[in-house]
């Protein structure tokens, strides 16, 4: 159902809190900022640093499991952050059987974000703990299709969105 090619426009109006950048304030979402990363073909995106608790592991563990979705198999799943602290995450990824459908993209520039928010069939943000959880703002305001933990801070953040267990590889 996330993968759908439509976008989520809220019909009541939104403010977009002071921690957002102002680039995310009224994003413009042209296809050039995803072509700069070469993504030509449907992508789930995931935005934040590779560390523990953004739980990056169980989410390319789920990514495996959705390839054996027909509506599904033609995507890669686009991990857009800069390194972290769980320095066995690329030899993790390397070894999944997944591997070669995920592109890391480290730090991509901030004009660009709000196009991949868009641009992606879903984003999804799987942590496990959050203070605020920006990158879903971030993707709220671009119409973005947004999956979230349903846990700490997140489902306050999402409000009646998408959320899910992120204990749980098959949610």
């Amino acid at each position: 159902a996330i993968l759908g090619r439509g976008r989520v426009c809220q019909a009541r109006g939104c403010g977009v809190p002071g921690p957002v950048h102002p680039v995310h304030r009224n994003p413009w979402c042209g296809r050039d900022g995803v072509a700069a990363h070469g993504l030509a073909q449907p992508f789930i995106l995931c935005v934040g640093s590779i560390e523990p608790r953004k739980n990056l592991r169980r989410l390319v563990r789920a990514f495996e499991l959705l390839r054996n979705n027909p509506a599904a198999s033609d995507h890669i799943l686009v991990l857009a952050g800069p390194d972290g602290w769980d320095e066995g995450f690329a030899s993790f990824l390397a070894g999944s059987p997944a591997s070669a459908h995920v592109r890391r993209l480290g730090v991509v520039p901030l004009e660009h974000l709000p196009s991949l928010y868009h641009f992606a069939s879903a984003v999804i943000y799987p942590s496990v703990y959050e203070g605020c959880g920006l990158p879903v703002l971030e993707a709220m305001s671009a119409s973005a299709v947004v999956a979230a933990s349903a846990v700490s801070s997140l489902p306050d953040v999402i409000g009646d969105g998408i959320t899910f267990d992120p204990y749980c590889t098959e949610a």
